[in-house]
């Protein structure tokens, strides 16, 4: 790969945050696994699909809804930096918007209704909801909680316990969310924010343990991906 080639690269991971995406699968996964009581099973590769393809539009929307303010606090980021062009930008977040949706047809309708749920959630979050101090971190927690429900879904109707996972999971990321408002006004933040949402994994890990069965073998995946997103959090931002 060319130098050149490594420069258009960059500035695209930053805006997917990457360090991030290696948090993302483990919501489906225990999800499914939770409602599958640990027996593997193809379909979870399609909810993780959508997850991951949500996230990556969130991510997106969420740079572009904030781009006046970034031109005044965060300069350097892809899109007020000119390293990625807005009109780019709106069409990576309509492409993986659309890869969510259709890889959630090709299961069931239930995991398309949440997928729209959630894409829907992504939305109301970004361009109304974060604004708001209470608000705001509530509907992100809401995002991954649905992604529990969506790995869920391509199973079975969530059991309790999935939506129990859901709901930790939904308390952890408001709270993170509610300490990242704060981002830019202390610099100890950011780096603070990275660890925590690596520190999903564990959750995570430890939801696909009580699934039982293949649950240990996922619970492992998880937990040897701390290291390689904490390893690549050194060179990408994660907030």
């Amino acid at each position: 790969m060319s130098v050149e080639q490594r420069f258009r690269i960059f500035p695209l991971l930053q805006l997917l945050r990457l360090p991030n995406l290696f948090t993302v699968p483990g919501d489906p996964l225990c999800g499914a696994l939770l409602a599958s009581r640990g027996v593997w099973s193809w379909k979870v590769l399609m909810p993780v699909v959508v997850s991951l393809a949500a996230y990556c539009a969130g991510l997106i929307i969420n740079d572009l809804a904030d781009f006046s303010e970034d031109l005044l606090e965060r300069p350097e980021r892809p899109l007020p930096g000119g390293a990625v062009s807005r009109g780019l930008a709106i069409a990576l977040a309509l492409m993986f918007s659309i890869i969510a949706l259709g890889a959630a047809a090709l299961v069931n309708g239930a995991l398309l209704i949440l997928t729209a749920m959630l894409l829907g959630e992504i939305l109301w979050y970004n361009l109304l909801a974060k604004k708001n101090a209470l608000i705001g971190p509530a509907a992100m927690g809401i995002c991954r909680g649905l992604s529990v429900l969506v790995g869920a879904a391509a199973i079975a109707p969530p059991p309790r316990i999935a939506i129990a996972a859901a709901g930790v999971i939904t308390l952890y990321i408001a709270g993170v969310t509610a300490l990242a408002r704060k981002e830019t006004r202390d610099a100890r933040i950011p780096p603070l924010i990275g660890a925590l949402i690596r520190g999903l994994l564990f959750v995570q890990a430890g939801f696909c343990m009580l699934a039982g069965g293949a649950g240990w073998v996922a619970a492992l995946v998880l937990l040897a991906l701390w290291p390689v997103s904490r390893l690549v959090g050194k060179r990408f931002y994660a907030s």
